[in-house]
């Protein structure tokens, strides 16, 4: 998905927020690029980025929370720009997601989880965030014990594989 369409998860602070017209739902802001979550966005090659969005409590915007300078957001991007269509992987299907707890907001691993093959469960902890995992493999429950002469004591690593030396090397190649 991140590749074929051209998206970036990118993790930002907003510098600059600028509304287009008074009262309209139109905004212009500068976002610093801390790190990319997932997509091939590279945070490090732009000390600054300017974004245009569409923000508000109308039913056909996508975002639906304006971000204040100085916070941190998440941020679906597109070659740059922001994807302002539904995100279904991200907080209310919003493609900028602010962060109330900065950089310690739950959401932060969350996004981390699903861009490497987690997804999201229905709300069951008070920050509202678990994590479950795709795969149906189970893990030992009891830490597995060695159950040869050793008395159930772990086995010492094997010792290195020692090379012969360069006279043995010299006297072999002298004898053919």
């Amino acid at each position: 998905m991140w590749t074929e369409y051209g998206l970036s998860l990118v993790l930002a602070r907003v510098t600059d927020l600028r509304q287009i017209v008074s009262g309209g739902s139109g905004y212009k802001a500068t976002v610093e690029p801390i790190a990319t979550i997932a997509g091939s966005f590279d945070s490090s090659a732009q000390k600054e980025l300017k974004i245009s969005f569409l923000a508000g409590n109308d039913i056909l915007l996508e975002i639906h929370r304006v971000p204040s300078k100085a916070s941190f957001i998440l941020v679906v991007l597109r070659h740059g720009d922001v994807f302002n269509q539904n995100c279904t992987f991200m907080r209310d299907g919003s493609p900028l997601v602010v962060l109330d707890d900065g950089l310690a907001d739950p959401w932060i691993i969350a996004q981390q989880s699903i861009s490497n093959g987690f997804e999201l469960t229905p709300p069951r902890t008070i920050s509202g965030v678990r994590l479950r995992s795709r795969s149906s493999r189970k893990r030992p429950t009891k830490p597995v014990r060695n159950k040869g002469s050793g008395g159930g004591k772990i086995p010492a690593p094997c010792p290195p594989i020692s090379r012969p030396s360069q006279s043995l090397n010299a006297r072999d190649a002298g004898s053919g």
